[in-house]
């Protein structure tokens, strides 16, 4: 029983593999399934339409951006199919846009005109392309919906744009955030009344897209059918947006385009995106006392951060608090921190460098806090470090963490009870004031014991000489 259960499992097995072997022949024979993630993916969108809706018998302008979102792709060409209601001349149907690096976007008017007996409703214009990547080389079709007809709704409500706010407020190259554009029917009353009719006030969305025409990226695809607001009610729509690494500082404008009731109520309005790449800034607030390190910490960037923590860093210094701590800082906000430090011996002194100052330390700036005595060289007995800040703070949704380099500031690390070039000078400045002290004490007890001190002795000393003197002289 045991042989026959094996050589069934083996069996199994052996079918099992046959039948993954055909799924994955058949997998491959698939036409773009092993290159389509590493090919060009091309992406077509229509960023404007005028008129909207599109009226039976006119003539209207579309603009199509095209974007390489995959690898390079060489000959894209566009075509605009005449299918009815809609029809253009062969002449003006295909353009050649040639090679597309990743990344890159065009764009390309097209004038269609709408057939004039077109009915009113949503109809399907078709816009297809090809590449001479092998999976696009053949016709590539997208369906675009156009509204045709005098006026897609009979109600008379306005959309207006009352706010828009990012998150954060200004980024940072390789910041990720939301667009929220809020959205108000400005009616005041459920109906309105205009010759002879009576129409309600609802406010009809049918379509709101942010349109990209620089590097900043929109991420979150056009939406259509938003949907209704009354009178007075508001709609808050958010759109993600990247700004890629290396965007150069400055303000990007972005398109905002809503289709409302009609032609008559669409909105188009540029939305600004501030690009700073500023950051947190330390500077030296005072002369520092030994043992005592105070920073002021600046908020340079154009918009609030939070969390933000400083964290000193210097190779055989104990710092404390080893983290400090300061949270959200506003635009500009400054911050006076301190941190008390020692070596591994409890002996740490500081002072600002004899050497000019140029006014602390900014983000990203080269060079660290080296010792020095205006020369540039460590003095005898004395040992160089690497003074450093590990600075942290969140933009928006942003985790940024940067070193800065502490600029013009002294360390001096003791070796000894003394720790300067004048030790020599002050030890016998020393000695001299004890001497002097042990003669003082030795009058004072000389004095008390004979009845006069080291003065007192000189003086009788002196006149038993002269004394002596003049004896000898009589004798004489």
């Amino acid at each position: 029983m045991f042989t026959q259960k094996n050589t069934g499992s083996l069996r199994v097995a052996k079918a099992g593999l046959s039948a993954l072997l055909v799924l994955m022949i058949l997998f491959s024979a698939l036409p773009g399934t092993a290159s389509a993630l590493s090919g060009p993916v091309i992406k077509m969108t229509i960023v404007d339409e005028d008129p909207y809706p599109a009226q039976a018998g006119d003539r209207i302008r579309i603009l199509l951006q095209i974007e390489n979102t995959g690898t390079k792709a060489d000959n894209v060409t566009i075509n605009v199919k005449s299918e009815y209601p809609f029809s253009i001349s062969a002449a003006d149907a295909t353009r050649v846009i040639g090679t597309m690096t990743s990344g890159r976007k065009v764009y390309e008017e097209f004038y269609i005109t709408v057939d004039k007996d077109a009915l009113n409703g949503v109809r399907d214009l078709k816009i297809r392309y090809k590449t001479d990547d092998e999976n696009n080389k053949q016709w590539i079709e997208k369906v675009f919906p156009i509204a045709v007809g005098n006026q897609a709704f009979d109600s008379m409500g306005t959309v207006a744009v009352s706010d828009v706010s990012s998150s954060p407020a200004s980024f940072m190259p390789g910041d990720s955030g939301l667009v929220n554009i809020t959205l108000k029917n400005t009616a005041t009353a459920g109906s309105i009344s205009m010759k002879n009719a009576t129409y309600d006030t609802n406010a009809h969305i049918q379509g709101i897209e942010l349109i990209s025409r620089s590097d900043i990226v929109v991420t979150t695809d056009s939406r259509t059918d938003v949907g209704i607001l009354g009178p007075g009610d508001s709609l808050t729509v958010p759109f993600q947006i990247t700004v890629p690494e290396g965007t150069p500082d400055g303000r990007y404008l972005l398109t905002l385009a809503i289709k409302g009731n009609s032609y008559e109520y669409n909105i188009q309005r540029d939305v600004v995106i501030d690009v700073n790449s500023d950051s947190v800034g330390i500077i030296q607030s005072a002369v520092p006392s030994a043992g005592v390190l105070e920073l002021d910490v600046v908020n340079y960037h154009s918009g609030s951060l939070k969390s933000v923590a400083v964290e000193p860093v210097m190779d055989g210094v104990t710092f404390f608090p080893s983290v400090y701590f300061i949270g959200e800082m506003k635009e500009d906000d400054l911050y006076t921190i301190k941190f008390n430090m020692s070596d591994a011996d409890g002996n740490f002194s500081m002072q600002p460098s004899s050497s000019r100052r140029t006014g602390g330390m900014m983000p990203g700036r080269a060079g660290a806090a080296e010792v020095t005595d205006g020369s540039g060289a460590a003095p005898a007995g004395q040992t160089s470090g690497n003074l450093t800040f590990r600075v942290t703070y969140v933009n928006g949704n942003n985790a940024h963490e940067e070193t800065v380099s502490g600029d013009n500031i002294l360390v001096i690390r003791s070796s000894g009870t003394s720790d300067s070039s004048d030790s020599p000078v002050r030890t016998i400045a020393v000695i001299a004031v004890i001497l002097i002290i042990l003669l003082v004490i030795a009058h004072f007890v000389l004095k008390s014991k004979r009845g006069y001190g080291l003065i007192g002795k000189n003086k009788r000393d002196k006149g038993r000489s002269e004394w002596t003197g003049s004896v000898i002289r009589i004798s004489g």
